[in-house]
C-alpha cells in the first residue's frame, strides 16, 4: 500500500526510495488547475516564486549544450498566432516577434499591462518605428503628426521640436517649408 505525503494538491515524488511531498515548494490547486513552484497559493496556470524572501525567482529553458538550432519561447494562442522570443544559435542574437499577419511589438509603461492604454513605442509588422503614437506615417515616426511631404521611403518624421547636439549631414534635397 503507498500512503501519499503531505498536504492536498502536493505533488509526490521518491527521494531514497520514501514517498515525499515538498508544500510549497512544488503544490497543484486541482480546483483551479494552478501549478505552483515557490508557492502553494499558485493564482495562474504557472506561478513559479522565489524560494525565500530577497531571493531572485528564475525561468530557465536551456538545452543540454550540443543543440545547434534556436531556441524558442512561444506565447501562443488556440489559433495558432503566437508571440515568439528566439535565442540565436550560440546566443547571438534575440528575436522577438509575432506570427500574426498584422504583427506588430509594443512597449508599454502601465504597471498592469493593459493594452489599450500608455503604450510607448511600437514596431509594425512593415517595420516602422512608432514613438508616442500608434500609427506610423513613417519609417520613424516620433509623437505622431501630418507628414506633408512624407515620399514613404525611408522617412523620418517628428511632430515636434529636433534638437541636434553635434554635427548635422544632408546628402540629398533641403526643402524648407516655413521658416520661423
Amino acid at each position: 500500500t503507498v500512503v501519499a505525503a503531505g498536504a492536498n494538491g502536493s505533488i509526490q515524488f521518491s527521494w531514497n526510495g520514501v514517498l515525499q511531498a515538498d508544500d510549497p515548494r512544488f503544490h497543484y490547486d486541482y480546483a483551479n488547475g494552478y501549478l505552483g513552484l515557490g508557492t502553494n497559493l499558485p493564482a495562474v496556470d504557472l506561478e513559479v516564486s522565489a524560494k525565500s524572501a530577497g531571493a531572485d525567482t528564475v525561468l530557465r529553458i536551456s538545452n543540454d549544450g550540443t543543440a545547434t538550432g534556436d531556441m524558442d519561447l512561444q506565447l501562443r494562442r488556440n489559433d495558432g498566432d503566437a508571440a515568439i522570443f528566439k535565442l540565436d544559435p550560440g546566443g547571438t542574437g534575440l528575436g522577438i516577434g509575432t506570427t500574426h499577419i498584422d504583427g506588430r511589438i509594443r512597449f508599454f509603461t502601465r504597471s498592469d499591462m493593459g493594452l489599450t492604454t500608455n503604450e510607448r513605442m511600437r514596431i509594425d509588422n512593415g517595420g516602422n518605428l512608432v514613438l508616442a503614437d500608434t500609427t506610423a506615417e513613417a519609417l520613424l515616426d516620433v509623437g505622431g503628426g501630418t507628414a506633408d511631404f512624407i515620399d514613404g521611403v525611408g522617412d523620418a518624421l517628428i511632430s515636434d521640436d529636433l534638437e541636434v547636439d553635434g554635427d548635422t549631414y544632408i546628402n540629398g534635397t533641403l526643402n524648407v517649408a516655413t521658416i520661423n
